[in-house]
């Protein structure tokens, strides 16, 4: 922010919120549970072990299974709250802001979109997970703040922890 923003991280990366930005959780169920699905009908025509159900949640499920008791409400939180938070301010804030300035929503939501599919190395989720990051990009682009799409990830991420729970 200091170096190439106005030196105000709040304005610089969108860090802001509104009550409208709440729309964002029923958004985040509906790209979990409609959008997803959907994306991943015609791959599991063409292979449906690789894009089975439970290959698409191995990841979510894994993580459960590593934790029982007070680790599991950790890992809820980390999942649901911190990683929403962590990853929308750098991807919608720090890496979509400065696109957007200089391609437009066109290019800007898209491509970091793709990065965010991409960063978390699961090639059998990379379509949801861009899918999604669209979605969250959408929002964040549309609303010139990270708040909405903060919200819909935590929708987005909660509605696939208890779907493995």
């Amino acid at each position: 922010s200091r170096s190439i923003g106005s030196g105000d991280p709040i304005a610089d990366y969108g860090l802001r919120a509104r009550p409208i930005d709440l729309l964002g959780l029923p958004l985040g169920v509906a790209a979990q549970l409609v959008l997803v699905p959907l994306l991943y009908l015609p791959l599991r025509a063409l292979d449906g072990d690789t894009f089975s159900d439970e290959r698409l949640e191995d990841t979510a499920r894994d993580l459960v299974a590593q934790a029982d008791g007070a680790l599991i409400v950790l890992l809820i939180g980390l999942v649901v709250i911190g990683a929403p938070v962590g990853e929308e301010i750098f991807y919608r804030g720090m890496l979509q802001r400065p696109l957007l300035v200089r391609f437009g929503p066109w290019i800007a939501v898209p491509v970091v979109s793709l990065v965010f599919g991409a960063i978390h190395l699961r090639p059998v989720e990379f379509v949801g997970l861009a899918a999604a990051g669209a979605v969250f990009g959408t929002c964040a682009a549309l609303t010139d703040r990270v708040g909405m799409a903060v919200a819909a990830h935590v929708a987005f991420n909660a509605t696939g922890v208890v779907a493995v729970l």
